[in-house]
């Protein structure tokens, strides 16, 4: 699978890989292809250093597509199901979010220290996404929360 890598914080320039693959799925997670993807000000500013986001790693964490695969557990989503990526998603029993502050919850900030991706021989061989997602890869892996059901009729190439 195709992905755009940055190597090192504080580099301008992003490597396409092929060797890249989505890593992490099972129970409660989804496995996304990627259609729509964004570049954000928060993606430039973890590629310089100004947001602590480890390396190397896949930018992109605002995004679009469809999903793949669910796995065992996931009931709300299912194979075909166009979708929006929430890299931040509430997880509604945090003390923020039995407030009613879920833009509050730091819930899925732990999904940014987990490696989404991997190089199989590569050097290193584990890449993490930005902020837990990593959406300028071909396919990506997400906690089902991530992935909030969007409009069936909208084109992908139509913004």
């Amino acid at each position: 699978m195709r992905a755009a890598v940055l190597h090192e914080t504080g580099q301008d320039k992003l490597e396409v890989l092929d060797d890249i693959e989505a890593v992490g799925f099972g129970p409660g997670k989804v496995r996304l292809r990627v259609r729509a993807t964004g570049l954000c000000h928060s993606d430039l500013s973890a590629m310089a250093g100004v947001l602590p986001q480890p390396a190397p790693f896949v930018p992109g964490h605002e995004g679009a597509g469809e999903i793949v695969e669910v796995g065992d557990g996931v009931t709300a989503l299912s194979a075909g199901d166009r979708v929006l990526v929430c890299w931040l998603p509430a997880c509604g029993g945090c003390p923020s979010c039995r407030r009613g502050q879920t833009e509050l919850c730091l819930t899925g900030f732990m999904n940014a220290g987990t490696p989404g991706f991997r190089r199989p021989g590569g050097s290193p061989e584990e890449v993490f996404g930005m902020s837990g997602t990593g959406t300028f890869a071909e396919e990506i892996v997400l906690p089902a929360s991530c992935a909030v059901a969007g409009a069936h009729d909208h084109p992908d190439d139509n913004p």
